[in-house]
């Protein structure tokens, strides 16, 4: 396909370089016929483009990507600025409609709710009556563990007096019969069977 070289002027269309330049030389005289002085600039409102002659211009607003966008968002915002109204209007009425379910709810579970409430107290009575139950025994238990104890104290201070007890008749037979010789073999031996554990 040629190659097309496009006055800016006129945006005429010449098959060559050279011919362009040619008319180049003469856009004078292209100005003069189309009625228009040689300097004269028609300007695009919405893309500032320019333009020798009017009818160019005229041409490019048909296809100017600016204005039809401008003109797109003008009928955006008047449609949005039409209906905002309407828009305001459906979402509070939206918003009563979700509030109205919600109360209604808040109402239908009342009954459930204090259901629930009873069941509570219920279990919470149930679990004070139960920890005093515990608490109950376990005083009982430590009550019978002081008793314990307290024996055991008794048995301890016994076992100490007899093993004290031991010790010194253990001593004594050993002075009173020459510290073990044979000469007293036949001594009576000390008694050392001492009841002390008798808890009567």
């Amino acid at each position: 396909m040629n190659k097309k070289f496009i006055c800016e002027n006129c945006d005429g269309s010449f098959v060559s370089q050279s011919s362009l330049n040619m008319h180049l030389k003469s856009a004078k005289k292209c100005n003069s016929s189309a009625g228009n002085q040689p300097n004269t600039r028609f300007i695009c409102d919405y893309c500032e483009k320019q333009y020798t002659q009017k009818i160019n211009l005229t041409k490019h607003l048909n296809t100017c990507r600016s204005k039809i966008i401008k003109q797109a968002n003008a009928e955006i915002e008047k449609m949005t600025a039409n209906n905002t109204t309407e828009i305001q209007l459906l979402e509070d009425d939206r918003d009563k409609i979700v509030l109205k379910t919600e109360i209604e709810k808040l109402t239908t579970n009342n009954a459930e709710l204090q259901i629930l409430r009873d069941e509570h107290d219920k279990n919470v009575h149930a679990l004070i009556l139960e920890k005093d139950d515990i608490i109950k025994k376990l005083q009982s238990t430590i009550e019978e563990k002081d008793k314990v104890i307290a024996n055991l104290t008794i048995k301890l201070a016994r076992s100490q007096a007899y093993h004290e007890g031991y010790a010194d008749a253990v001593e004594n037979w050993i002075v009173r019969n020459g510290n073990g010789s044979g000469n007293n073999a036949n001594s009576a031996s000390p008694n050392w069977s001492l009841n002390i554990f008798n808890d009567s």
